[in-house]
């Protein structure tokens, strides 16, 4: 239990996304394109069995934040990326 604690893979993987998100919703523009790319790759390796099936593929993610007011949920769009074309090699390389 206790490497459990310290040596969690999938949650330090979510922490890390997280924290590229964070870092775009902030701005921080010696940051911005890293994450920005992460991200990406993450989707990429998330979705690759589709992608291998269609002849053009184009990727883009937002970032969507939800707070309970009390009138009930709020969604705010944060950040919307920019089209990305995925080229054949690219999806055969994941």
């Amino acid at each position: 239990m206790l490497k459990r604690m310290f040596y969690n893979p999938t949650r330090n993987e979510t922490l890390f996304i997280a924290s590229c998100a964070e870092r775009l919703i902030k701005n921080e523009q010696q940051y911005g394109a890293h994450s920005v790319c992460e991200i990406f790759t993450r989707i990429e390796q998330d979705i690759v069995a589709s992608l291998l099936k269609q002849e053009q593929q184009y990727l883009q993610f937002r970032l969507a934040f939800i707070s309970r007011q009390k009138h009930g949920l709020e969604k705010h769009i944060l950040f919307v990326s920019e089209i990305k074309k995925l080229e054949r090699k690219d999806a055969a390389a994941l």
